[in-house]
């Protein structure tokens, strides 16, 4: 039997995960969205099998993935441990909110390991990403950014060339300079408040996440060398 497949026509609006998805065939690669991918695929949740994680890539297809959870580890060291030893695709949950010196020995995590990583902090209460913090995590294939954030430091993502696409979540109302500049695949940034944004005191428009993307992650371009700010 073919697996069945969704068409998406626009960016879907409401908190993550929208929906999931129990795919009557869970074989890595089957396509199971269809149209406006870029800008809808991490909004999509895919029911656990076999104790296996399985997500949707940017292609709209099904993979299979190790999850490294938080609560599963003693210490951030053993965490971080466990993320340097990964290979193949892992997905880190970080359920609490860490101090910056513990999130920071997990993104630094990300310059040794040989595993292609998604970051999900969407069970924290994080209101602030700092400065650099994933920049140059060349190892970074996704981030699941919290409902909680309200700001995006300077260069947080900058030159993350793994990076294909990022949800800003509804509270966020400022983007540093270069947060994502550099990322050259970076092919959707979406943002759930698409209204209010400036560029320095111009007003912008965000509602096209492709756009968005290419002048986010383009050295010189006005959006990345001046950041981007909500009213």
């Amino acid at each position: 039997t073919s697996p069945r497949v969704i068409t998406i026509s626009g960016i879907l609006s409401g908190d993550e995960p929208i929906a999931t998805i129990t795919p009557s065939n869970y074989t890595a690669g089957n396509l199971v969205l269809a149209g406006d991918i870029a800008e809808n695929y991490q909004k999509f949740a895919v029911t656990p099998k076999d104790g296996a994680t399985w997500s949707i890539d940017s292609d709209g297809k099904l993979k299979t993935s190790t999850t490294f959870s938080q609560t599963n580890y003693a210490t951030t060291q053993e965490l971080v441990d466990a993320i340097k030893n990964a290979t193949g695709d892992i997905n880190v949950v970080i359920t609490t909110t860490l101090s910056e010196n513990d999130l920071e020995k997990i993104a630094n995590a990300l310059m040794s390991t040989q595993a292609n990583v998604t970051i999900d902090l969407s069970g924290t209460t994080m209101a602030a990403l700092s400065a650099s913090m994933f920049a140059n995590r060349r190892k970074l294939v996704k981030i699941i950014l919290p409902q909680t954030l309200t700001s995006i430091g300077d260069s947080a993502f900058q030159n993350c060339p793994a990076l294909t696409a990022v949800m800003i979540p509804a509270g966020v109302t400022k983007i540093g300079k270069n947060a994502f500049v550099n990322c050259t695949n970076l092919s959707s940034v979406a943002f759930e408040t698409a209204t209010g944004w400036k560029c320095a005191t111009a007003t912008i428009d965000v509602s096209n996440a492709t756009v968005n993307a290419s002048n986010l992650k383009t050295s010189g371009n006005a959006w990345s060398q001046q950041g981007l700010q909500r009213q």
